[in-house]
């Protein structure tokens, strides 16, 4: 699995604020852009890191793990 350091940046960041878009921004990426990121890296990892909600996530005991 290739993992790199801007998509773990993401997560982190993401995980700090709880909000895709502003881990995004806060990273220079559009909203869009870092969605697809981070549901890339759920997908290889086949594993949800983040359980989503209308404008806010929350980590799951995997993402917290992770």
């Amino acid at each position: 699995m290739d993992l790199d350091t801007d998509t773990l940046g993401l997560f982190v960041t993401t995980a700090e604020m709880l909000i895709i878009s502003a881990g995004g921004r806060a990273l220079g990426l559009a909203p869009a852009v870092s969605s697809a990121k981070l549901a890339k890296l759920e997908q290889n990892l086949c594993s949800e890191l983040l359980h989503h909600r209308t404008r806010k996530v929350a980590l799951s005991v995997e993402g917290g793990d992770f």
